[in-house]
């Protein structure tokens, strides 16, 4: 089957003109090659070549794989885009995971919160707003966080 298969690669891809080779190696395997090998003796096989005949129905098929093959390059490559956009769009949440996780951190870990003006002045907040931000920040990390 193998062989087969060579011989038929060789005949497509060979010019018209061209001839093939064909010889058995010390070991028994039957080769075949455009270009005769050194030091052996190969079999010139004649190649008979005719033109195809015309099918009608060629162009139209053609066509079809044609638009086949673009359809289904251009849904490829859309896959790839969704897969590249929910690749992304799970790297943002984790990134936001993260950052909710080291602000419940911070508010665990201080007992006053500020929030600071560009001015450089500070409004701290009542003890039941850090509660209430602090229970949004859990609940966001439950809902968003694996």
């Amino acid at each position: 089957m193998q062989k087969k298969a060579l011989l038929l690669l060789l005949v497509i891809s060979t010019p018209l003109q061209a001839a093939v080779h064909r010889w058995v190696d010390a070991e028994g395997e039957i080769h075949f090659s455009d270009k005769p090998p050194i030091q052996q003796h190969s079999e010139k096989i004649k190649l008979d070549f005719k033109a195809p005949r015309h099918d009608p129905h060629t162009a139209a098929r053609l066509e079809r794989q044609r638009r086949i093959l673009e359809y289904n390059q251009q849904d490829r490559e859309e896959q790839k885009q969704l897969q590249t956009n929910k690749e992304q769009k799970a790297k943002r949440l984790q990134q936001q995971c993260d950052l909710d996780k080291k602000r419940l951190l911070l508010m665990e870990r201080t007992s006053r919160l500020f929030i600071q003006h560009e001015d450089g002045s500070r409004t701290y907040k009542s003890e039941d707003d850090r509660q209430a931000i602090k229970r949004q920040l859990q609940n966001t990390i439950t809902e968003n966080c694996s």
